[in-house]
């Protein structure tokens, strides 16, 4: 006949071995067995399990961390590890939710100053994420430099994944507060954290990530792939002291640097950093030339080839324009003549480079009394696809000529894609 947990429980604690062990050492057992009885039995009831393991003491719970890391707790000779259910999961984080995390935290500090096991470690980032503030911080960064945490375990690097991402994302007002750990935590912290940061959709995110950037070359290797992630980007644009950075880091000798450099500078649309880009179609590093490759392309919307020679041919013709006929072909904008207006607007939907700045000198023709070359406008914002011509197209959707308008939206939707052509295929900006 098979005994009910809680007879076999109560037949253990009253065996004489059990029964002489001191009182703290026998509420641990306790709180043990509770959570075996829970995991065996899907009839035993959560709240008596949080009512019975809140009722044993703050210390003696701590013993359920060790369960909770392997998903598993002992329960007898004969049947030495009981896998916890989902339901058992989520009842040892209420109890620890009902104690709470200001009675919890010196005693997993103190957990975490002797020899934790992995999981242990992995039970305190799962209660931190779970009930824990930015102030916890400094309990993840000493979790993270536990014995168990050293040999960077795909488990452990998970754990500290998944936890740092959700209590950023519980309070990330805290992002601020958390930029200071980036500059001293270790390694796999750092990179966890700014995963965390990046991921929370916070509008700090951004300049958390950024501001310790240009400090250290390994920080900056850690951060950058993060930085492209996050929200808040400036609506003006990047800091030019950060695209600086960026473009220096493009030409280093450590490739893992000037790659994240590069996507980095694609992200950020800087066209600053073309004449840096095209020579790395030639790098030797496969992963260079790529990402030098994906970030020409999204800087100028051209869908040409990864081949050196024609990404030069294009940059020499279109600086020699931006040098010498861009200024005298953007004052045509404001000729009182449509027809001078029109052929600078088709003449500059052909040259993206610095596609960004000319998009907010043609979206003044919005204003044009024509509506044929509102539309044409409109058009070439398109091309263009500036997001800082977004705020003027927006402004046009009500146009009294429904054609302006289908083109205004037409081209939001334009610069909410992604963007691809090549010079030679257009025609007539408006036809």
């Amino acid at each position: 006949m098979r005994l009910v947990p809680s007879l076999v429980a109560a037949l253990w604690l009253a065996s004489p071995a059990v029964a002489g062990q001191d009182q703290p050492l026998q509420a641990e057992r306790r709180a043990l067995e509770l959570l075996a009885a829970h995991a065996l039995d899907a009839r035993t009831s959560t709240a008596e399990f949080v009512a019975s393991s809140k009722a044993l003491g703050t210390p003696s719970v701590l013993a359920l961390l060790e369960p909770l890391g392997c998903r598993a707790v002992w329960w007898c000779a004969r049947v030495p590890l009981v896998p916890l259910r989902p339901e058992s999961v989520e009842a040892i984080h209420a109890v620890f939710a009902g104690l709470g995390i200001a009675k919890l935290r010196p005693h997993l500090q103190g957990s975490l100053r002797g020899s934790p096991t992995k999981a242990e470690v992995l039970a305190v980032f799962e209660v931190l994420g779970r009930i824990g503030s930015v102030r916890d911080l400094v309990l993840f960064e000493e979790a993270s430099r536990s014995p168990a945490s050293r040999d960077l375990d795909p488990g452990i690097l998970r754990g500290l994944d998944e936890a740092l991402a959700r209590l950023i994302a519980r309070d990330p007002s805290g992002i601020t507060h958390a930029r200071s750990y980036l500059l001293s935590a270790p390694p796999h912290f750092v990179c966890a954290l700014a995963r965390a940061i990046a991921s929370s959709g916070a509008p700090e995110a951004f300049e958390a990530l950024a501001s310790p950037i240009g400090f250290d070359d390994a920080l900056d290797r850690m951060l950058l792939p993060c930085l492209v992630l996050a929200s808040g980007r400036p609506a003006e644009g990047v800091d030019e002291s950060l695209l600086d950075i960026l473009r220096a880091h493009a030409q280093s000798s450590d490739a893992m640097l000037a790659r994240a450099a590069v996507a980095a500078a694609g992200t950020f649309e800087d066209s600053a950093s073309v004449p840096i880009l095209v020579p790395l179609l030639e790098s030797e590093d496969l992963g260079l030339r790529e990402a030098a490759h994906t970030a020409l392309r999204r800087i100028t919307g051209l869908g040409f080839p990864c081949q050196s020679a024609r990404w030069v041919a294009w940059y020499e013709v279109e600086e020699l324009w931006v040098r010498t006929q861009s200024e005298s072909v953007t004052s045509r904008l404001g000729s009182r003549r449509p027809a001078d207006v029109v052929r600078a607007l088709q003449e500059i939907a052909t040259h993206p480079l610095e596609r960004h700045a000319l998009a907010e000198r043609v979206a003044e023709v919005l204003q044009h009394h024509d509506p044929q070359v509102r539309r044409l406008a409109c058009s070439v914002l398109g091309r263009l696809a500036s997001v800082r011509s977004a705020a003027a197209l927006e402004n046009v959707l009500g146009d009294a000529d429904p054609r302006v308008a289908e083109e205004a939206r037409a081209a939001l939707r334009s610069i909410a894609q992604s963007r691809s052509f090549d010079p030679a295929a257009l025609s007539a900006a408006g036809g």
